[in-house]
């Protein structure tokens, strides 16, 4: 008990401890800002030197990843690592290694199957062998670093967090754009995709080292059981969230081909410049929830996430207006037929904030098979919206569906958070929903606004000029202590 309390306290005085972990966030945020965003510096060359064929085979290859990474890793570096990292305060080396143990067990025995049915899945995949080959080599080292980042994060180790994401960001871009520039006779949508990811296997191999010398290689059964029974129940829920995020793209080669599938990731990429922010944002944003709900600091918890939930509007509907620009810029006008993806997209990615926040809640109360079945509901909708909309539509319709599919995957998860604290008032919802509306009109009428870019960049202007001369109250409202 005296433990406990002693534990109690030196949270407390963490979170009054505000200097150093705004210090923290900031540069958190911006070193994840930042190594999140040297991949959209080197796509104006991928872009060019690439068919649209070849970008959309990189298209296919990530979708596909995203979806066999539910199975072959169990989803370990999210949901359950963050609440780990709360309640083994003490042991976190040992938990660390024990699920990066358990995550290459899993990754093993799936890819067992794979190769076995080498020849079905090269079918089902539409993807040569050497992607399936190079997807097993990215499950098996990867969640190292996922998980060596989301700990230091939640620790507030901001300088290494800058490092690793920023190094390992760049020296992988700067390798595939060379090796890209260099080969001939080839198909430069693999060549991308291996130079893209061995350069961060070999970063998460080291970072696998030092976490398993760290932990004295010691693996624990009781948090592997932990782990398992924590995620196991989520692993359909992640399943269900990749297929929102990844049953477009496969849909579209289905039915429009590789050329269409090329134009719809880049437009689409482009629109979710945004979710850079709120990745960068989320990260120090997480353990400002968790470690408030504890001690029912719910005044702390809602200005956070009001002010947070308003910046990424701002920061989508910017992404909205300056579309065609970024575009041109980045794709070259061979894409020019994708710029009207944008503006729903950039929606979409704000209901995507809203809704990490409340499965937020649902995480930290350990509230899984519901959080399921909301996102199973929201992903079979996806799925029908676009087999519905593809075939008459074309990607635009590919677009919507996504946009409605995320409104009610984001209302559902407000409704079962709803469930969850009762009457505890830990969010203002009502202000949450108010600035997620709002936002995602102006998104949708920016559409209006294409033809007109100087209207365009003069509100842009405007946004910013205001941003500048309120600079001091947006920081006392985003800063300021309870």
């Amino acid at each position: 008990m005296i433990e406990v309390h002693r534990r109690e306290k030196v949270l407390l005085d963490k979170i009054k401890n505000t200097p150093k972990a705004v210090k923290a966030s900031i540069v958190i945020f911006l070193a994840s800002f930042i190594s999140q965003g040297i991949s959209f510096f080197t796509t104006p060359v991928f872009t060019r030197l690439m068919s649209i064929e070849e970008y959309g085979i990189i298209a296919q290859y990530n979708s596909w990843l995203s979806i066999i990474t539910v199975f072959s890793t169990l989803s370990l570096s999210a949901g359950v690592f963050q609440v780990a990292m709360s309640e083994f305060e003490k042991d976190r080396d040992r938990f660390v290694f024990s699920t990066m143990v358990l995550s290459n067990v899993a990754t093993l025995c799936i890819y067992a199957v794979i190769f076995i049915f080498i020849n079905k899945f090269t079918v089902i995949f539409e993807l040569p062998i050497s992607l399936i080959v190079l997807m097993f080599l990215y499950n098996m080292f990867y969640p190292a670093m996922l998980m060596w980042l989301a700990r230091e994060r939640y620790e507030y180790n901001y300088v290494k967090v800058a490092v690793i994401s920023i190094g390992a960001a760049l020296v992988s871009q700067i390798i595939s754009v060379v090796c890209v520039v260099l080969a001939k006779d080839t198909n430069l949508g693999i060549v991308k995709a291996w130079s893209s990811a061995i350069p961060l296997c070999i970063f998460s191999i080291a970072l696998y080292i030092a976490m398993a010398k760290k932990s004295k290689f010691r693996v624990s059964g009781e948090y592997i059981k932990y782990a398992l029974l924590f995620n196991l129940p989520l692993l359909i829920h992640y399943l269900a969230q990749y297929v929102l995020r990844s049953t477009d793209k496969i849909m579209i080669t289905h039915y429009l081909g590789e050329g269409a599938t090329g134009i719809y990731s880049l437009t689409t990429t482009i629109a979710s410049i945004s979710t850079l922010a709120w990745a960068a944002m989320n990260s120090s944003l997480t353990p400002t929830i968790y470690d408030n709900l504890k001690f029912k600091n719910y005044n702390v918890i809602n200005k956070a996430v009001l002010a947070v939930t308003a910046l990424f509007g701002l920061c989508c509907f910017c992404v909205a207006l300056v579309g065609p620009e970024v575009v041109y810029i980045l794709g070259s006008s061979k894409y020019s037929s994708g710029i009207y993806l944008i503006p729903p997209i950039a929606a979409s990615c704000l209901l995507q904030a809203v809704y990490s926040n409340y499965s937020s809640i649902a995480f930290y109360y350990h509230k899984r098979l519901s959080t399921c079945i909301m996102t199973i509901i929201a992903a079979v909708l996806n799925i029908g919206f676009n087999y519905l909309l593809i075939p008459k539509f074309g990607f635009l319709g590919a677009a919507y569906a996504t946009e409605i599919a995320y409104f009610v995957y984001t209302f559902l998860h407000f409704m079962n958070y709803k469930r969850i604290v009762g009457k505890e008032a830990v969010y203002n919802n009502k202000s949450i929903w108010g600035i997620t509306i709002a936002i995602s009109v102006l998104c949708l009428a920016t559409v209006f606004l294409y033809p007109f870019p100087i209207v365009r960049w003069g509100t842009i202007l405007v946004f910013g000029a205001i941003a500048i001369i309120q600079r001091k109250k947006i920081l006392k409202l985003v800063l300021k202590k309870k």
